[in-house]
């Protein structure tokens, strides 16, 4: 419980692994029932559910009771429930890619809507060249740089 109570105050993205098949000793109720009890801490965190061993069992094979909990999970959790299997390789790097694209995204939103990037939007002045007369202005390059270019 100690290491969950310090996940609450990193800043980072939380990710739930689900076990679709049941193989762990834990059904899919009390799996839910336990993200439900730590989801609190996670509130303003990017979460992301992982619903592993999808090579033994599939989405499409849950019970609509079971199918409730993923869509709770989804919908009033907050999450993004991504399948996948680690026996298979299937869906791990849609899972690392989800978690990174929403901790960056959260990230970059709490950036820039602090008071930081307004002080430095005001001290930063980007010149506009506009062009003062019709003549045509080349390039000049010295004497002195075309000799040490040559010296190379």
């Amino acid at each position: 419980m100690q290491s969950i109570t310090a996940l609450a105050h990193l800043r980072c993205s939380v990710l739930y692994v689900l076990d679709i098949s049941e193989q762990c000793g834990y059904s899919l109720e009390q799996q839910a029932a336990l993200f439900k009890s730590i989801q609190p801490l996670f509130a303003n965190k990017p979460l992301v559910v992982a619903v592993n061993k999808t090579d033994v069992r599939t989405l499409a094979d849950l019970r609509p009771d079971e199918q409730a909990l993923i869509d709770w999970m989804r919908n009033e959790g907050g999450a993004t429930v991504v399948p996948m299997s680690t026996f298979s390789e299937e869906g791990v790097a849609e899972v690392k890619a989800a978690a990174c694209d929403m901790l960056l995204r959260d990230r970059v939103e709490t950036k820039m809507s602090g008071k930081k990037v307004e002080d430095i939007r005001n001290r930063i002045n980007v010149p506009e060249v506009r062009p003062r007369d019709s003549r045509e202005r080349g390039t000049h390059i010295p004497e002195s740089v075309l000799r040490a270019r040559e010296a190379r």
